[in-house]
């Protein structure tokens, strides 16, 4: 009996050493799928060498890695029998190793490290789910790849469509609740979270990943916003980040930048095979869509982007709010930040990235704690809003919406030419009280801007 006990535990040790140096199996794939990613890389012929080199060797290196930790795996799987033959005076083919006893030791062993890890998963993500995220978002000419695929099979029969809706403005404006709203008319198609990591092939994956509606959950934002894998979200900017290879983001700042014509032509391409038939229109969130406003309406003047506008006062709280809590997520959780990246959520948090419309944004003449700042984000957003206004954008008040949904909704269905039966959706107030010291010569100047707003949503 001691034998057996000796078995398991030996297994136990091992398979708990296979899982804390478990980083080495994901590098070996990390590596692997970056090689392949450089390799289908359309850059220069000397940067794709180099960018080959790296990689090459970052695999070979990384497979090294595993083998060392699969020898010491060996060692320690074989020591505890080894030294019981020794105690024993038994010879190593002498020991049990196929009884059922032995068997089942080796299971429990075994399996225990697996069900009962150093980390619990968080925030529903496993470690292979973590992985698969990484092998996929990381690498950018794959997912080109797999979104050429993606159109020559699945957006034949579907027409272009030039009406589309793109709803923006800054973030805890109530984005995310409009575009729910608007989607539950049943007149859009968008992109859902059962779409990740496969963003860019959305149909493929379908295919392989169906989910059955998900229970509901209260997002990360704790704001009383429930979300589930068939809950629509600010996915799209994944795309941008692909073709514009993130050179709008620097270390600072989200940048405004140009699309140029094949690169809206992909676009709506994109848009077709997210729409998948010809009666849905496409619909996206995207607070980050004004960086290329400008230049997307020179090729299309039939899309509305809805931007929504709130209190600066009540806003700023709100964002100043919600920018402690990211921190806090992200303190506990890494795989928050690298994931807001991959979606380009700069809004707040330890990756916060402001937006620089003119290369004069003043906002770091404060800490990311006061409410100054958020004030001068506030101001810095809506007053190039109302600098790009124009027949396509549709300003709507948060608080209007929130009072009279229903309203909200019939005004943007009909920019569209789209009849709306009412959903019966509750209004609401949504005011917080603020206990953050500001500036009160901040706040008129973006109280000034908010008139503005309120005066030009009816034009």
């Amino acid at each position: 009996m001691i034998y057996y006990g000796l078995l398991f535990l030996s297994f136990l040790i091992t398979f708990y050493w296979l899982v804390f140096n478990k980083n080495s199996f994901y590098n070996v794939a990390i590596n692997s799928v970056s090689l392949l990613d450089a390799m289908l890389s359309n850059e220069e012929e000397n940067l794709k060498v180099k960018s080959i080199q790296k990689y090459t060797f970052l695999a070979f290196k990384s497979l090294a890695a595993l083998l060392i930790i699969l020898i010491i795996g060996l060692i320690l799987v074989l020591i505890i029998p080894l030294l019981f033959s020794y105690y024993r005076v038994l010879n190593l083919k002498d020991l049990d190793w196929t009884s059922l006893n032995s068997i089942l030791a080796i299971c429990l062993g075994s399996s225990i490290p697996l069900f009962f890890p150093f980390q619990k998963k968080m925030n529903g993500y496993t470690e292979l789910s973590k992985l698969l995220h990484i092998l996929i978002l990381d690498n950018y000419n794959i997912g080109l790849k797999l979104l050429s695929r993606e159109v020559k099979k699945y957006s034949k029969n579907i027409s272009n469509k030039n009406c589309f809706v793109i709803v923006s403005g800054l973030a805890r404006s109530g984005t995310t609740s409009l575009t729910k709203s608007l989607y539950r008319t049943e007149a859009f198609s968008s992109l859902d979270y059962s779409n990740m990591p496969f963003l860019l092939a959305p149909n493929m994956w379908k295919k392989i990943y169906s989910p059955k509606k998900s229970e509901l959950r209260e997002r990360s934002h704790e704001d009383g916003i429930l979300m589930g894998l068939d809950t629509i979200e600010a996915l799209e900017e994944y795309f941008f980040k692909v073709i514009k290879k993130d050179n709008f983001i620097d270390e600072k700042f989200l940048q405004t930048h140009k699309i140029s014509k094949s690169n809206y032509e992909l676009y709506m391409k994109y848009q077709k095979i997210v729409r998948k038939n010809n009666s849905k229109i496409y619909l996206a969130k995207n607070n980050n869509f004004i960086l290329r406003y400008k230049s997307m309406i020179n090729y299309n003047q039939s899309f509305k982007m809805i931007v929504l506008f709130r209190h600066p006062l009540y806003h700023a709280a709100s964002l100043l709010n919600q920018h402690f809590k990211t921190i806090q997520l992200q303190k506990s959780n890494k795989f928050a930040i690298k994931y807001m990246q991959w979606l380009a959520h700069h809004e707040f948090g330890m990756n916060h990235k402001p937006f620089n419309f003119k290369n004069d944004f003043k906002g770091y003449n404060f800490d990311l704690s006061s409410l100054n700042y958020w004030l001068e984000v506030w101001t810095n957003y809506y007053n190039y809003i109302l600098n790009i206004l124009d027949e396509q954008i549709v300003l709507i008040k948060y608080e209007h919406y929130c009072l009279y949904p229903e309203k909200t909704i019939q005004l943007i269905l009909n920019s569209i030419d789209i009849e709306y039966k009412p959903n019966e959706l509750t209004g609401f107030v949504n005011n917080r009280i603020i206990d953050h010291e500001y500036s009160e010569s901040l706040l008129d100047k973006a109280l000034k801007i908010y008139s503005s707003l309120e005066s030009l949503k009816d034009r």
